[in-house]
């Protein structure tokens, strides 16, 4: 009898959820072993909860807390501030961990004063923060790219008697002063965290090395490259996809086959992001023919070839002056239903400096008639370029008009491409008119339209 009404009040579909929710919780609170809740969903979690709160005794706060850390996993911050407020209505006392799990969430919100409020309750409470806490705190100031209260939060624990900064405290004030570009500052805190005795991580030196290469530094990052490997920490796909990308980015593709090579050696395999990197690097220097090895050999390694794989490839084959090579790929994306907006740019663009213009247009057609992906405003600027440079400026003058109806209103480049090309075309009157009709706007002239203008004599 028992058993028929459990599956009567389960029978609806949308009931499912609730029934396997409230069973799971009955399962947890009368086991005598600790078992970690299953929460896939927001449902299940309020599910639980409301059980919870009817129930007499009220649940431990250890069951509470893995419910809503299940529930950060799935990044629903608010849905644990909103739980946590209730477990506070009936009862159920916070322990540090569920102040940290608090603190945590405001911070993914970006709401760093509530975080701050939460920090006050520990006290409150007559709860210690831990170094944890602190961190979680630092992380968050990070994240909202506060850099100078981060560091506070830093020295409060510097300055603490009961703990002392871990290598997550150094390591996440080092990434956000490398992901502001203030690389000294960086430097300066890991020497101050070698000088503690704290042994940096490989996140550590991931977090430098990225920072070195932002800036131009990648001698001094492969200095830390090498210095990580002497102290037992084994670079990953991370260190060297990073070090691969500068590399290229500086023209030095042989180094970067190098470090490739190297990263196979230790038994590290590239990802998509690594060779992508290295495709880039040949297509930089025109090496067409290299870049399409890279390009088959993600294949056969069974590597995930995404748009990015495909897009650069493409956007070298038009630099090269390969445009059918480039239209093979670009079919061959669209097919698999891989092509997006910027990849119709790249080769929208390379049929108009390939002199292909009606190649153009039959595309920029294509995007329009619903193909999934809307032009934006560079794919009008690209277009309305080609048509000028081919003295299509009646078809260019069109497409202006036709922007702004089209949710996508000219920017500066768009007047500054098409006053060029009408000058070029001598339509100085034509030019002059839009050109004023900028300037309205609040969008400036460029530097060669200026020049331009004073080149045909006008006034501006």
């Amino acid at each position: 009898m028992k058993m028929m009404m459990t599956m009567r009040s389960c029978s609806t579909r949308g009931m499912r959820s609730s029934c396997l929710a409230i069973n799971n919780f009955k399962a947890l609170f009368h086991s005598r072993e600790t078992h970690r809740p299953i929460v896939s969903s927001v449902e299940d979690a309020v599910n639980m909860f409301d059980e919870m709160l009817h129930s007499r005794p009220l649940p431990p706060i250890i069951l509470c807390n893995q419910i809503l850390t299940e529930l950060v996993k799935l990044e629903h911050c608010s849905a644990v501030v909103s739980l946590n407020r209730q477990m506070g209505l009936v009862g159920i006392a916070p322990n540090h961990y569920t102040l940290s799990i608090l603190i945590n969430c405001y911070a993914h919100l970006h709401e760093m004063g509530f975080s701050l409020s939460v920090l006050a309750q520990f006290c409150k409470l007559g709860l210690e923060p831990t170094v944890i806490t602190f961190n979680t705190l630092i992380h968050g100031f990070v994240l909202d790219d506060n850099l100078r209260d981060a560091a506070r939060i830093f020295i409060k624990i510097l300055e603490a008697d009961h703990f002392k900064p871990d290598v997550y405290s150094f390591t996440t004030l080092i990434k956000g002063f490398c992901m502001d570009t203030l690389i000294d500052e960086a430097l300066k805190v890991f020497a101050e965290m070698i000088d503690a005795g704290v042994a940096p991580n490989v996140v550590t030196y991931n977090s430098l090395i990225h920072g070195l290469c932002n800036v131009g530094q990648w001698k001094q990052a492969t200095r830390l490259l090498n210095d990580m490997s002497s102290k037992g920490v084994f670079p990953d796909v991370i260190t060297f996809s990073v070090l691969v990308d500068t590399l290229c980015k500086e023209g030095m593709v042989v180094k970067a086959e190098n470090a490739v090579d190297m990263m196979i050696q230790r038994g590290i395999e590239p990802n998509t992001i690594t060779y992508n990197s290295l495709l880039h690097g040949y297509c930089l220097r025109r090496q067409m023919d290299k870049a399409r090895q890279v390009f088959n050999l993600m294949i056969s390694k069974g590597c995930i070839v995404d748009v990015w794989s495909c897009s650069i490839l493409i956007h070298g084959y038009c630099e090269d002056e390969q445009i059918d090579q480039a239209n093979m790929i670009f079919t061959e994306m669209c097919r698999m239903e891989l092509a997006n907006t910027v990849t119709y740019n790249t080769i929208i663009e390379g049929f108009c400096k390939a002199g292909r213009i009606q190649e153009a247009q039959k595309l920029f057609s294509e995007m329009q008639a619903g193909c999934g992906q809307l032009p934006d405003v560079r794919t009008y600027n690209i277009m309305i370029h080609g048509l000028c440079y081919h003295r299509l400026v009646t078809e260019a003058e069109k497409l202006l008009t036709e922007m702004g109806g089209k949710g996508c209103p000219p920017n500066g480049w768009t007047y500054n491409i098409i006053i060029r090309g009408l000058l070029y075309n001598h339509e100085k009157s034509w030019a002059m008119k839009l050109f004023h009709e900028m300037r309205r706007r609040g969008f400036s002239a460029h530097a060669s339209t200026k020049e331009l203008i004073v080149t045909f004599g006008l006034r501006m």
